[in-house]
């Protein structure tokens, strides 16, 4: 942040930005100062990436100048009504500007280590400086901008400051289309990939409506297709930034840290990222722990061979991933790893985005077909699991290999599927089957639609199917084959949860198969004849303590169409979640008993393609 004068500030992206005198003031308080020593993108400053490196303070300004934007284009959009006086206005900029006064240093990095959130602490901060805030302003403002966080009407009035008008507004800087958002993927876009967006555009058409004396934010018709892209463009920035594996393996590193130091959060708060950079680079000499060092060399120099993470966006099969390192680490106590589970919901379901179509009619963003497929997203689950095998003395030899192994195995899946003669017989013999295997674990039962891609001259090594659930957990799926020579159905497979149309699958696919190393899908080779697969699938896990493996067994039943063929298929599908492949083997002995045998073709000519 370049500052000329006193009163201007240059944005990266906004560029010349006016601070009022009073505005100028209370940034010259130490409590706004802090922000000017915390990273914006957390330990993300420490990576390679120089542009990485700008402040909280800079995203706080960045709000606040958005916010005053905001209430610009109301004014002028409504011309014969604007509720707002001018002490209103003043709250609503300084709640933008300090709205992230409880970040601790390395900012959300810090978040699993907390007893209180950011937010809570930004309260205590306003409170703690309430005296020198109001002197400055001149009124109560403190106790005005504590109401608009906390969303509550106490006192209908505070010093000329009118509590709920204040209060419908704050879908500016709390909620799904909020200016916090806005700065932070404008900024954080620009300086690190240098994607320009403009998002500023849907704000010049944000109006209000008073009927029946409430105060709505309403954005017109217009600029919908922007809003859609903003929402999805977010699912983006933090799949591939904010949520990356790679930015989550640092963080994870100074979690673990503190909690080795025993660093007490009210030292925590204390602390500036210089402070814990400094310590971390006197560890970087010899005569230090070696684990200490360690850390070091991982935050610092970014050494971090033998540092394995791991992300798993299902819970089904991250359950098992844990249950397969915990066998592996067995009595094992002094190990360097670390858990981590975050949550991404693109668009709320109680989402307070109002558009105005063409007839003036205001309805929720959620009424409008271009906007279903982002608003009916579901909670997306990013779990992670991070170990340092060379900061881990308890692992001997043979535990690091399996623990590698298993972190790059976690998505290949080993599957064989059995077909019975007579498809009538399958339905009731899959419970006679459990009870072969005395199976006593809940059943899960699921029905889908999955739509597959035909890929010319790639039918056994790549699939791409787009699968719709009735559970609302659509996804985009890649299958890569791998054949070790075995007889067993053997894949790599990744999804995605936020592709819909056949282009932003096959952008997704390449990303894959480009860090695969695989030969590219060209447009022209997605073929048009898709198939769609009508699915109900009964699925149970059957465990086998004393030899050691997991199967998840499922029974599909399936109608799929393709160039008006009808055919129906029961099958039963075994994939291994634990253990060694010999045990699907002996499943399939067990299951030529009751008249199953393998089914040896390629899914394609299964789905009858």
């Amino acid at each position: 942040m370049y500052i000329n004068n006193a009163k201007i500030v240059m944005h990266p992206v906004f560029g010349e930005i006016r601070i009022g005198e009073k505005f100028e003031k209370v940034l010259s308080l130490p409590v706004f100062v802090r922000l000017s020593h915390k990273s914006q993108l957390g330990t993300k400053a420490l990576s390679g990436i120089i542009n990485a490196k700008h402040t909280r303070l800079m995203h706080s300004i960045g709000v606040m100048y958005l916010v005053d934007f905001a209430l610009k284009c109301i004014k002028e959009n409504v011309k014969e009504f604007f509720p707002l006086n001018e002490r209103e206005i003043e709250v609503l900029k300084l709640a933008a500007l300090g709205h992230d006064l409880g970040h601790l240093a390395f900012s959300h990095s810090m978040e699993n280590i907390e007893t209180k959130s950011h937010e809570e602490r930004t309260i205590e901060c306003f409170l703690i400086n309430a005296n020198e805030i109001n002197q400055i302003f001149g009124y109560d403002i403190t106790s005005s901008v504590l109401r608009f966080y906390e969303n509550k009407v106490q006192e209908n009035t505070i010093d000329e400051v009118d509590i709920q008008k204040i209060l419908s507004f704050r879908n500016l800087l709390i909620g799904d289309l909020d200016c916090d958002r806005m700065e932070y993927m404008s900024t954080d876009n620009f300086l690190v990939n240098g994607k320009k967006t403009d998002f500023v555009k849907i704000l010049k058409h944000l109006s209000i409506s008073s009927k029946n004396e409430k105060i709505t934010l309403v954005y017109d018709q217009k600029v919908l297709p922007i809003i859609v892209n903003m929402l999805y463009d977010r699912y983006v920035l933090y799949d591939n930034m904010y949520y990356s594996a790679g930015l989550k393996l640092s963080e994870m590193i100074v979690r673990k840290y503190i909690e080795l130091e025993k660093i007490p959060e009210n030292q925590i708060e204390l602390m500036q990222e210089y402070d814990l950079l400094c310590k971390l680079d006197s560890y970087l000499d010899s005569y230090c722990l070696p684990r200490y060092k360690r850390v070091a060399e991982a935050l610092l120099q970014g050494k971090i061979e033998d540092c394995l993470i791991i992300r798993i966006k299902d819970n089904e099969q991250f359950r098992f991933f844990l249950r397969r390192l915990e066998d592996i680490l067995g009595n094992s106590k002094e190990i360097f790893m670390n858990i981590d589970r975050k949550k991404l919901c693109i668009c709320s379901k109680e989402n307070e985005i109002y558009i105005r179509d063409e007839n003036g009619v205001i309805k929720n963003i959620k009424h409008f077909k271009e906007a279903m497929f982002i608003t009916n997203q579901p909670v997306i689950n990013y779990n992670y699991v991070m170990i340092d095998l060379k900061n881990s003395p308890d692992l001997n030899e043979k535990q690091k290999i399996k623990i590698r192994e298993l972190f790059n195995e976690a998505h290949v899946k080993i599957k064989k599927r059995f077909k019975c003669v007579s498809n009538n017989r399958t339905l009731n013999d899959f419970s006679h089957i459990l009870e072969m295997y005395n199976s006593k674990n809940k059943q899960y039962n699921k029905e889908e639609i999955e739509y597959y891609y035909k890929i010319e001259n790639s039918i056994d090594k790549v699939i791409l199917k787009y699968v719709k659930s009735k559970n609302g957990e659509d996804c985009a799926i890649i299958q890569i084959f791998q054949n070790d020579g075995f007889d067993f159905i053997k894949y790599y497979e990744s999804k995605f949860y936020n592709c819909k149309t056949k282009k932003e699958i096959l952008e997704y696919a390449n990303t894959i198969l480009k860090y695969k190393g695989l030969e590219l899908i060209e447009e022209n080779k997605l073929l048009d004849e898709d198939v769609i697969v009508y699915k109900i699938t009964s699925s149970v896990i059957l465990e086998d303590k004393e030899n050691n493996y997991v199967i998840k067994l499922s029974c599909i039943n399936s109608n799929s169409i393709n160039e008006k063929m009808r055919i129906k298929n029961v099958v039963l599908e075994a994939e291994l979640i634990k253990g060694n492949e010999i045990a699907l083997a002996y499943l399939q002995k067990d299951l030529e008993k009751f008249g199953y045998y393998e089914v040896k073709k390629s899914l394609y000519e299964w789905l009858g393609i």
